[in-house]
């Protein structure tokens, strides 16, 4: 095979692959929201300022934060006022019970 059809074939090859992320991640959008938590103060664990926004969930993770006022969704959660931290906090790392020998 030649340098230039294989140029070609690699060029095809990326194109299909790109093309096939890009409708699975339309489709991951389309489809609605588990959960929504509206309004929360997120801090996201970079050490940047908390923001305002707003937190997707679908099949126990998160599938997106911003705006997602127009969203479809099965259950909104209202965080006014409150914290929400998505998964950088580790409860079970700062406990007691996970030294031994403190006990």
């Amino acid at each position: 095979m030649t340098q230039a059809a294989f140029r070609c074939w690699k060029s095809v090859l990326l194109m299909m692959l790109f093309s096939l992320l890009m409708l699975s991640r339309v489709a991951a959008q389309s489809a609605p929201l588990d959960i929504v938590i509206t309004n929360g103060r997120i801090i996201d664990g970079t050490g940047s300022p908390w923001f305002s926004g707003d937190i997707g969930i679908r099949a126990g993770k998160i599938a997106s934060i911003g705006n997602l006022t127009a969203a479809k969704r099965a259950r909104t959660i209202d965080a006014h006022g409150q914290v929400v931290a998505p998964g950088f906090i580790d409860m079970l790392g700062q406990s007691e019970l996970a030294n031994p020998s403190r006990h």
